[in-house]
């Protein structure tokens, strides 16, 4: 079984993004968590992947978009690291961005 941890940056940057009314941190967490469970993965286009990996450090990283918010994710072994979710802006499937 997989374990899957929300980092405080991306508690942060999901507030930031969606501006929920006042929502405390367990109800956050829990939605967070229903939201990449309905994710899909995702990888973007070559050029920007290879971008963000020299950004990120050359940290290998899973991307998973959810009602246009993009979970960037670290996986090791069983555990999922949720390490930041993003606005998935102006990006269009099957142009910019693919389903796995």
């Amino acid at each position: 079984m997989e374990s899957i941890i929300i980092t405080e940056h991306s508690k942060k940057r999901f507030i930031e993004r969606t501006n929920p009314k006042k929502i405390d941190e367990e109800s956050i967490k829990k939605f967070i968590l229903r939201l990449f469970s309905y994710a899909e993965e995702i990888a973007f286009k070559k050029d920007f992947m290879v971008e963000r990996l020299i950004n990120n450090r050359f940290i290998k990283v899973k991307y998973y978009v959810k009602k246009n918010l993009v979970f960037v994710v670290k996986e090791e072994k069983q555990i999922k690291t949720i390490i930041t979710i993003e606005p998935l802006l102006d990006k269009k499937l099957n142009k910019d961005y693919f389903l796995i």
